[in-house]
Formats: structure tokens, sequence, C-alpha cells
């Protein structure tokens, strides 16, 4: 059973990277003649621009935050892995949307959030559902819609933001990411996807098959001046070269795969 029509299933919080997504719109769109990515409509697209219609006459039509200049019209990117991709505007919300193709959703519950790895980066979305509908998952951009002074605007906007996030990142941009983070860890604030919580003993958690700091200090303790291979008191490796480890294989502990 679908969870109950909640106001956070028609208009979530504004994403935390709905600042970064509407300065690419804004980006984009500085230009003497700005280029709008042109993006159609398909079945999916058809049924979700049919149900927040019918959720406009039946229970938004009234509510002060909607601006009447708005309609509700959904456009497609189409499939994106196994789910499917667009955009959804209305008069009170705009949202990037994610649709099961292959994988379930019945069971999520209306609220939970994901990170999703699109081409431009991780972005978070939250769960929604419609009895008459099923399961969906939203990346709030604008709500509520003031700033549109007509539907064409807002759906140009939507158009721009589609594109932007599923555009992959430069290596520039990448890079500057990455150094964003760097500074952020340096000063003490630590990405939330990247916390641990501690453990009893003070050892933060790790998976099942990392031995915690406090298992290898009791497992390869070494005796204070007790010499190495190389005699001189440190347990060096074959090879003296010093390891070239990029920002991204440190922050992920030296893991160049992920």
């Amino acid at each position: 059973m679908q969870d109950e029509l909640t106001t956070d299933s028609l208009s979530p919080p504004l994403s935390d990277e709905a600042d970064e997504v509407n300065e690419a719109v804004v980006e984009a769109a500085s230009g003497t003649e700005p280029v709008i990515p042109e993006f159609g409509s398909d079945e999916h697209s058809d049924r979700l621009e049919a149900l927040f219609k019918k959720i406009y006459v039946t229970a938004m039509h009234d509510v002060p935050i909607c601006n009447s200049a708005i309609k509700v019209e959904a456009i497609a990117y189409g499939r994106f892995e196994d789910m499917w991709m667009g955009a959804l505007v209305t008069p009170w919300c705009m949202n990037l949307m994610l649709l099961p193709v292959e994988e379930s959703w019945d069971g999520q519950r209306t609220g939970d959030k994901h990170k999703h790895k699109l081409p431009a980066g991780s972005y978070e979305f939250i769960n929604g559902a419609h009895e008459d509908f099923g399961p969906y998952r939203m990346c709030s951009l604008f709500s509520p819609m003031y700033e549109f002074a007509d539907h064409a605007s807002a759906m140009a906007t939507a158009a721009v933001a589609l594109d932007a996030v599923m555009t992959a990142q430069t290596a520039e941009e990448q890079q500057a990411e990455e150094e964003a983070m760097m500074a952020a860890i340096m000063a003490g604030a630590v990405p939330e996807d990247m916390r641990v919580e501690p453990l009893p003993n003070g050892d933060e958690a790790y998976e099942d098959d990392e031995e915690t700091p406090s298992e290898l200090a009791s497992s390869t303790e070494v005796e204070a001046g007790d010499p190495g291979p190389d005699g001189d008191g440190a347990a060096n490796s074959d090879n003296d070269e010093p390891i070239d480890m990029g920002r991204r294989s440190f922050l992920r502990g030296g893991d160049n795969n992920g």
C-alpha cells in the first residue's frame, strides 16, 4: 500500500543542490541569446503530468503559494540507468523527477531520502507516492514559483536545469569540487555521506572486513627501537618512492576504483 499523500509528496523541501543547479541555470541564460535545450514528452512524463494536473484541480488550485501564471507540465530526459529521468513544473514547485523502470520502489516510505549519482554529480531525492500513480522521487529546485512571470520562462528554466544535471562534469569542475570538499574537511565540516558513528571504544565504524585502529594497534604493535627490515626502526616497503595519491583517492582512503 502506498503512503498517504502529504505536503512533502507534492512539494519537498528545496534540495541541498538546488543552489548549484540554479547557478547553472543563471549561467546558461546569461548570454544575449541563451540556448534552451529541447526536451519532449513520453508515456512517463504524460502520466506524471496527468497526475499533478489532477492534484492541482482537486487539492492545490486555491492554495496561496500557487502562481496562477504557471501550468502543470512535465518533460522527459528519458531512460537513465534503471530509472526514468525528467522534470516537472507546477504552479507551486519545480522538481527533477525519477521514476522506477526495472527496480520496484513499492516498499519505499514517503519522505525518505536517496542520493543518486547523475552525470553532473550526486543529488538528493525524496520519496513520494500517490495511490493512482505509484512511487516517485523528487529533487526540489524551486518552491514556491513566484519568481517566474510566465509558464514559458518556468519551462525554459526546467529544461536548462535538466540538461545541467545530465551533463557530465569537466575535469576542471571535478577538480574544483574535490578542492572545495578538501577545504571543507580541513575546516572541520565533514560531508554527511562521509560521517561515521563512533564505536564504544572510541574507534569509528568500519566495514565488517576492516580492522579498527584498536585492533590494528594490538595486532601490529612494534616495540620502540625494534628495527624494521631496513634496520632503521621502520618497516619500509620495497619501493621507497612516495605514493602519488590524488585528492579523490585520499578522500576515499586510497581507493582509486571508486
